[in-house]
């Protein structure tokens, strides 16, 4: 990832609102978006510094995706 990181999804028919949270290795929570299930969703990521990120994609109830990312 440079500056941008693209979400999409597939088959949702949750209608949750769903938060997506990038953490540092640490754990430590970085920030959160509200994302749209029925449109790409672009996070903005240049604030970041370069390193490995885990980004998790969550509703009320519990995490539904949890992915790492390098930021370059």
């Amino acid at each position: 990832v440079e500056d941008q990181l693209l979400i999409s999804f597939v088959n949702t028919s949750n209608d949750d609102e769903l938060i997506f949270s990038i953490s540092n290795l640490d754990g430590k929570l970085l920030c959160s978006y509200k994302v749209n299930k029925s449109n790409e969703n672009r996070i903005d990521v240049s604030q970041l510094k370069p390193g490995i990120y885990i980004g998790e994609c969550s509703n009320k109830k519990n995490a539904l995706l949890k992915k790492l990312f390098i930021k370059n």
